[in-house]
């Protein structure tokens, strides 16, 4: 038996039904009537999604053509999710609503009237009810290179149907082949913007291979890895080396290598304000000092420098600068 005899079965055993049960039989199309279906949208949550399902129904050219009579009874039935039983045309229109109920999958909606008068949604235009298939999902590290001292990146996961529409509430689950996710690898779900958050942190790794998975599907595969670190900064020469001044700002030269930009500078033990400190390259910091007038001259005090890049390494100049 094919489909439209399996179709013509269904809409006698009911109409037979309604008859010895009493009830009145509804209004149905006509032989000859035909019936469009549409589905807005098609691609839908796998939980409290919604799609709009219309039917235009028209009369058969003996019939004299135009829209079905007001209070046609269209049947529907779908293969995923749930949907009213039965609507009525107004005006050659009728409106069902496909309603997701937490399986997924790719619902073939079929709405009947009369003896073999159907119209089913197939193919692509099938609604696409959460992670079934048609999806895909492409995920970002950001940064995908870390440097010292933060070894952590968002990941984010941003789910699309094949529309390019951005899919909420679906389940994500991130992988990584090293370092350690918040999420330990449970289940996430997508937010109103299609998109789910992680965060990977390195230990002692290098790297690590993140993807993000939704049932049979799987993500773009993202490398996230240390940076090379940067040389340990040396500082080789001060100049001035000493000043008996007390009280008063003046200028001090750090020379040396591997100086960062945002490098801070120290002297120690304390008496010394730091009122400025200037980056000039990577071989040269100048800081503008002044000396608490508290501090004596007799005996002389001296002084370590510190030279603290951004990324944490640091070079200690010992008894580098003399209060006379």
């Amino acid at each position: 038996m094919d489909q439209r005899q399996r179709a013509i079965a269904l809409t006698g055993l009911a109409l037979l039904f309604l008859a010895g049960c009493g009830g009145e039989v509804p209004l149905t199309a006509t032989e000859g009537a035909t019936l469009f279906i549409t589905a807005n949208p098609t691609a839908i949550p796998v939980f409290e999604g919604v799609s709009t399902i219309t039917v235009v129904g028209f009369k058969a050219v003996a019939d004299g053509g135009g829209p079905l009579t007001d209070g046609t009874q269209i049947f529907f039935t779908t293969d995923v999710g749930t949907i009213e039983e039965r609507v009525e045309m107004q005006n050659g229109v009728a409106r069902g609503t496909l309603r997701s109920n937490g399986r997924a999958g790719r619902a073939t909606v079929i709405a009947r009237s009369g003896a073999g008068i159907f119209a089913p949604l197939e193919g692509d235009a099938r609604v696409l009810i959460g992670n079934a298939e048609g999806i895909n999902i492409l995920l970002t590290a950001n940064p995908p290179t870390l440097t010292s001292p933060n070894f952590t990146t968002e990941l984010v996961a941003t789910v699309f149907d094949n529309s390019n529409n951005r899919m909420s509430d679906v389940p994500i689950i991130f992988t990584t082949s090293a370092g350690a996710l918040a999420s330990a690898s449970t289940s996430l779900r997508t937010n109103a913007n299609g998109q789910a958050t992680d965060r990977l942190t390195l230990l002692n790794e290098d790297e690590a291979k993140v993807t993000a998975i939704s049932g049979a599907i799987k993500s773009n595969e993202v490398t996230v890895s240390r940076a090379t670190p940067l040389p340990k900064p040396i500082i080789t020469s001060i100049s001035p080396s000493s000043s008996a001044t007390r009280g008063s700002a003046f200028t001090v030269t750090i020379n040396g290598t591997f100086f960062q930009d945002g490098a801070v500078v120290g002297f120690t033990p304390g008496g010394i304000v730091i009122n400025s400190t200037t980056f000039v390259s990577t071989t040269q910091i100048q800081v503008n000092i002044t000396i608490d007038s508290s501090i004596p001259s007799t005996p002389v005090t001296k002084f370590d420098i510190t030279v603290t890049n951004p990324d944490g390494q640091q070079a200690i100049f010992t008894d580098a600068f003399t209060a006379n």
